[in-house]
């Protein structure tokens, strides 16, 4: 502290400058003496006593006269005197003596040395009352940019202690509380999945993707509507190139050179689509619903050769076995970084690397001459395949629909009414442990909020994954917000009650606007660290490698690649690309700017806000309802927009939905509370009245957040009610429907008593959870953090309202994805996308907002002028802007066990393609893939002796028994490694 104190002197002295300002308006008196030869003209007689008086004796003002007799102190007759001796000044003098000849050039030497010696004695002489320097150089600021704004001592320590006190709980709390979600093996998780590990066969003949048709043979209104040949041809698609393609779904395309009907369509593309699924290798199945107007096809992989060749072509990676790792001669210690700093690296697939290993010597020794397949070297799942499967569902899932979208846009051929519905299917065992160990309503009680990330990648992907481990994290430190919002709002109620007057109560939303800023800098740098923690650990590669990621509804033309020219590629015309981005963002702003102006219109007009009366409850709920109003319209049009822009990959679409959406969104929510904390306070009316304290519009803006806050959370509870209550609905009136028609056709039937739903058809009637309903979802939340950013710092209760629709969100989705929702495409992902950029933009627009408010409202700022105010500004926002930098620089977005991770997988890597490179690669019996066996009935349009799958069906929900593969045992193996592997296996073998 002292040489920081000493650094600081020294500057405010150098900016400063000489102290003595009388005398130096006259010139440098030295130099003047030299320079005019000693003699008297070169100024005043009292301006050489005046100079050196006044710097010794800290005269502030000297005059031209009496400089000298006022000096009383001893030094000011000897401090300079070995300074002017060799210029031929008398020591003994007050005043120097000039000699009668001097020379007029005296030479340059002498003149540097009496110049540096001058300046050295200046500014020591100065650095000895740097102190009283400082002081005045604050004061003389003070009085220019802050006038008649004071602040006591007193009242400085007590902010400084408080801020001291709210830094070291979010320091503590993060240190020691906060737990993360990274550690795969877990305990809390292994007595729920354990306890269904050995019911997990009932997944075995579950299908992958369940595709649902119009039943030709039924009877429907539409079925002799006619349909242009175009139309039919917009759900087929060209994103393979012609060379490398056959002519596939050869009657749909034999419809598009004339019009046809509804019904000749839906048939065809029913037929075609059977016979192309089959064709690919994927085993399928027909049924039909339990009314018998739709036709379900269960689309399922399971070939395991034809799985090894998918891999092998889309280049997936595939994690080693931590038994695989033990054999190469290396040991990670599960106590240095923890277990999740041990987790094996991804490899490409390789056909034959078990058939590679089998003779390489470690260590004087042949690990892995008892590796038999694959199965030894790659990480294994059980839920499809007693010995064990290198394909996880949610990697059969991809596959299926990856293949299908190189022919087939099945968005398209829903919107238009080709096909009915498209969704990847349940498992009863993996719901069954999701719903137990995550998705109950009772767990909202539970305020650890871990969240199973690794699992939730497992069974839906990691899309979904980093959403709720973004909210889970934000939970987590919202938590740690919430004690330090209670304590300043307990400080608020108190200093009105007791009438601690307006400073405190300023002084006490300032320090809790820059907790907020702190706090906000730190979550989102820890969440970012968790986020790259993430991507390594699940090592997804790049949406332009991933041929999963691609969307089928990219249109573009088939050219040279970028990458290869002797390959092709499809691509876009920038142009074109650049025309749609264009308009779309001019719409979009359109959108902005009528929602805007209906806003303000309503604001202006019904004043929604607080009267004398009381709080005006209808006008709240009214502009509530209104909010969500335009948000649902909206969500609509951004998806047409952004169909519009045409992305190639499902992440690029993800993004630009996410800017629009939040675009939108940002108006929507927030102009309302802008007006009325920005702009209410200079209308004629002023800011709201509220019982009890006046007019206050920061009174109102706390009341107001409060109910918006506690409305969304009613809305989104609703929202999960009415999904469950539709999707039931919908079951009972088929069930009804059914029921009706063997009683008048079949009376007396057995199969009256048999009117339930497989657990797959039921699915068809369950709620889409897609992108847009992602990213919808997930906006809320981002909304909902962006009133704690912008409007924290001045109703610190918002951060108390956010949290409890945190929570309420949080479960209710969990609890929507494993009730009554679909199981999502498992698109891959890396991060949570554009939403890191969204919350970044709010913490900036936050810190601004916030100094407006509080210079706006602060009532500490109120009789002050208008410099005072700027420079109040200024100051709060250069203080949260070094805030956001401090953390950038304290917490680096990759931390010590993420660093561990990548350098124990980039070992293991070099030593496994050091083996592979040594020894020669055995040649492996060349694979065969089973064709399976087309159904008659679809072939031959038979769709009326399509089997309903009920009871009596063989598939219904049949459950088997399978065992599991043994593991060579002959490797010390490290115990916390065994429970990991062990941990492993029983999330493959229930979560498929």
């Amino acid at each position: 502290m002292t040489r920081l104190w000493w650094v600081f002197a020294c500057l405010s002295v150098a900016l400063r400058g000489p102290s003595c300002h009388g005398c130096f308006d006259l010139g440098d008196p030295l130099q003047q003496f030299i320079r005019h030869g000693g003699t008297r003209d070169a100024g005043p007689a009292s301006c050489w006593d005046c100079h050196w008086g006044c710097r010794s004796c800290k005269l502030r003002d000297c005059g031209q006269q009496g400089c000298v007799p006022r000096c009383r102190q001893r030094s000011c007759q000897t401090l300079h005197l070995s300074n002017v001796t060799s210029l031929g000044v008398d020591p003994k003098l007050q005043r120097p003596e000039v000699k009668n000849e001097v020379p007029r050039e005296l030479p340059n030497t002498r003149r540097a040395v009496g110049r540096t010696l001058r300046d050295s004695d200046r500014a020591l002489d100065d650095l000895e009352r740097a102190d009283e320097i400082i002081v005045d150089d604050l004061d003389r600021v003070a009085k220019v940019f802050v006038p008649r704004f004071h602040i006591t001592a007193r009242q400085f320590g007590w902010m400084g202690m408080g801020l001291l006190v709210a830094v070291g709980w979010l320091v503590f709390y993060f240190l020691f509380v906060y737990r993360d979600d990274r550690n795969e093996a877990d305990a809390r998780w292994l007595p729920m999945i354990g306890r269904d590990a050995a019911r997990a066969a009932e997944s075995q003949k579950t299908p992958d993707v369940m595709f649902v048709f119009y039943n030709p043979d039924y009877q429907r209104e539409d079925a002799d509507e006619p349909v242009a040949g175009h139309r039919v041809g917009r759900v087929l698609l060209t994103n393979t190139y012609k060379a490398d393609r056959g002519e596939a779904f050869p009657r749909t395309r034999a419809l598009t050179e004339a019009p046809t009907t509804m019904g000749a369509a839906r048939k065809a593309i029913l037929q075609d689509f059977y016979e192309h699924l089959v064709g690919s290798g994927f085993e399928v199945s027909p049924f039909r619903s339990l009314d018998g107007d739709e036709i379900f096809l269960r689309v399922s992989l399971r070939d395991e050769n034809l799985i090894q060749r998918f891999f092998k072509k889309n280049h997936t990676l595939c994690q080693l076995r931590r038994s695989m790792v033990r054999a190469m001669d290396i040991v990670h210690k599960a106590e240095i970084g923890g277990e999740p700093a041990s987790s094996p690296p991804f490899l490409p697939f390789t056909l034959n690397a078990a058939a590679r290993l089998q003779d390489v010597e470690v260590a004087g020794r042949v690990p892995f001459k008892d590796f038999q397949d694959f199965r030894d070297v790659y990480r294994t799942f059980h839920g499809t395949d007693p010995e064990g499967s290198i394909a996880r569902g949610r990697d059969r899932i991809a596959i299926v629909l990856g293949e299908l979208m190189k022919e087939f846009d099945v968005d398209e051929a829903e919107q238009l009414g080709f096909i009915v519905d498209t969704y990847p299917v349940h498992t009863k065992s993996g719901l069954r442990v999701l719903r137990r160990m995550w998705g109950q309503f009772s767990l909202i009680l539970d305020w650890t909020f871990l969240q199973p990330v690794h699992v939730l990648d497992h069974y839906f992907g990691a899309r979904v994954a980093y959403f709720f481990a973004w909210t889970g994290f934000y939970c987590k430190a919202l938590l740690a917000l919430l004690p330090l919002a209670l304590l300043c709002v307990a400080f608020l109620l108190l200093s009105v009650y007791f009438e601690w007057g307006r400073a405190t109560v300023a002084l006490a939303e300032a320090v809790f606007g820059i907790v907020v800023v702190v706090w906000a800098a730190s979550a989102a740098r820890m969440w970012q660290r968790e986020q790259v923690y993430l991507i390594e650990s699940w090592c997804y590669i790049n949406d332009d490698q991933d041929t999963m990621n691609l969307r089928a509804r990219f249109r573009g033309e088939w050219m040279e690649s970028s990458l290869n020219a002797n390959d092709k590629e499809k691509l876009y015309p920038e142009e074109w690309a650049r025309f749609w981005r264009y308009t779309s963002g001019i719409a979009t702003f359109l959108c902005c700017v009528i929602n805007f102006t209906f806003l303000y219109v309503w604001t202006a007009l019904f004043e929604t806000g607080i009267y004398a009366e009381g709080v005006n409850y209808f006008a709240i709920v009214a502009l509530a309802v209104q909010i969500k109003g335009f948000e649902i319209v909206f969500g609509m049009v951004a998806n047409f927009l952004t169909d519009l822009e045409n992305h190639k990959t499902q992440s690029q679409h993800a993004n630009a939905l996410i800017w629009k959406s939040f675009t939108f969104q940002f108006v929507n929510y927030y102009s309302p509370f802008f007006y009325l904390m920005l702009l209410r306070k200079f209308t004629a009316g002023g800011c709201p009245r509220v019982i009890g304290v006046g007019q206050s519009c920061v009174v109102a803006l706390q009341i107001e957040l409060g109910l918006t806050l506690l409305l969304l959370s009613v809305f989104r509870i609703i929202e999960v009610g009415g999904f469950s209550w539709y999707a039931k609905l919908q079951l009972e009136e088929e069930k009804k429907k059914m029921a009706d028609y063997l009683e008048n056709e079949e009376p007396g039937s057995a199969r009256e008593a048999q009117l339930t739903h497989a657990f797959m058809e039921k699915q068809a009637k369950y709620s889409e959870f897609h992108v847009s309903q992602q990213v919808e979802t997930h906006l809320q939340l981002v909304i909902s953090l962006g009133f704690i950013l912008l409007f924290g710092s001045v109703a610190p209760i918002v951060v108390v309202f956010a949290f409890v629709f945190f929570n309420c969100q949080l479960r209710a989705s969990a609890w929507l994805l494993t009730h009554v929702c679909k199981r999502p495409p498992p698109w891959g992902s890396r991060g949570v996308g554009a939403w890191r950029e969204v919350v970044y933009f709010l913490m900036v627009l936050g810190i601004f907002v916030s100094g407006l408010i509080i210079v706006i409202h602060d009532e500490v700022l109120q009789d002050v002028p208008m410099v005072t105010r700027v420079t109040c500004c200024l100051l709060w926002c250069a203080a949260g802007l070094s805030v956001l930098g401090l953390s950038t620089f304290m917490l680096p977005e990759e931390d010590g066990q993420t660093a561990l991770m990548k350098r124990r997988r980039g070992y293991v890597d070099g030593r496994l393609r050091d083996l592979f490179d040594v020894h020669k690669a055995k040649s492996m019996r060349r694979s065969t893939v089973r064709i399976p066996v087309l159904s008659n009935e679809i072939t031959s349009a038979q769709f009326s002796q399509v089997p309903v799958l009920d009871e009596s069906h063989p598939d219904w929900d049949t459950v088997g028994r399978r065992g599991k593969r043994e593991e060579p045992r002959d490797l010390e193996e490290d115990p916390a490694e065994e429970r990991a592997e062990e941990l492993e296996d029983g999330v493959s073998g229930v979560l498929e």
